[in-house]
């Protein structure tokens, strides 16, 4: 009888262990969490760049809009939950920017380039896990193209 309710005891254990630590990591967002958490390096093609990571609807809603510029290395991460169809457009965005779409495998499904100001929403190519926006022509002289895998630190794909 005893080993039975000590085996128990060390089950319980480890359950309650596992249900803390997955308590902590969700209490670690995007907007609360360390600057590791507001950026990541992005491998794209030959480069890597330092992207601002949009991961919730309040960040993801003002993208780069009202920036006057964005340094070589920089752009910014969009994050979504579950692979989704979704829209973009650049209502306030005057800084020419390309976009690239990124599939629940990590792979580049779509590389458009965006209009300055435009209120005409750009459609992602099916669902798509991640959303890049790089400055304009970017991709291109990184060597990234469709299908390419991009590799997102901390971040594993299917």
């Amino acid at each position: 009888m005893k080993r039975s309710s000590d085996s128990t005891l060390r089950t319980f254990g480890k359950a309650m262990a596992l249900v803390l630590a997955a308590s902590l990591l969700l209490s670690c967002s995007t907007t609360g969490g360390q600057a590791g958490d507001r950026f990541k390096a992005v491998r794209i093609g030959r480069e890597t760049f330092y992207l601002e990571v949009a991961a919730d609807d309040e960040s993801r809603r003002a993208g780069l809009s009202g920036r006057e510029e964005l340094a070589a290395s920089a752009g910014m991460l969009f994050l979504f939950e579950e692979p989704q169809e979704v829209a973009f457009w650049m209502k306030d965005t005057s800084i020419p920017l390309s976009l690239a779409w990124v599939d629940s495998t990590g792979r580049i499904t779509g590389i458009t380039d965006l209009v300055p100001d435009s209120l005409e929403p750009v459609y992602s190519p099916g669902a798509v896990i991640a959303a890049i926006e790089l400055n304009q022509g970017a991709f291109t002289r990184a060597g990234a193209r469709l299908l390419d895998r991009v590799l997102i630190d901390g971040i594993g794909h299917d």
